[in-house]
């Protein structure tokens, strides 16, 4: 699930605050997934993350939040691949894996 860019054109108080609402919406949708899910800026850094994210990587999302989704992945190879997928059109059709610090995925 990939984040969208959002530009203001109006410096209306009413459009400011109905946007703000809009966005605490969003992320509460996020929240309430039972899978892991990221909110990502334009330029792939992670503005947020679910709980269920943070459970799986076993970080707290302040740790998460601000790096780069694809800084997450030792492997030069993983890394590379995930940030094809970013970029792909299709990235909602994708899947990708992340390394758990056990081991596991």
């Amino acid at each position: 699930m990939r984040g969208a860019s959002v530009s203001l054109i109006s410096d209306s108080p009413a459009a400011l605050s109905h946007a703000e609402a809009s966005l605490r919406a969003y992320v509460g949708l996020l929240d309430a997934l039972h899978c892991a899910a990221f909110l990502l800026s334009a330029d792939d850094q992670i503005v947020h993350a679910n709980g269920r994210a943070c459970e799986m990587l076993a970080r707290p999302a302040e740790e998460l939040v601000g790096r780069r989704l694809t800084d997450l992945y030792p492997a030069a190879d993983d890394r590379a691949k995930l940030a094809r997928v970013l970029h792909d059109v299709a990235a909602h059709e994708h899947e990708f894996h992340v390394p758990l610090r056990d081991g596991g995925q």
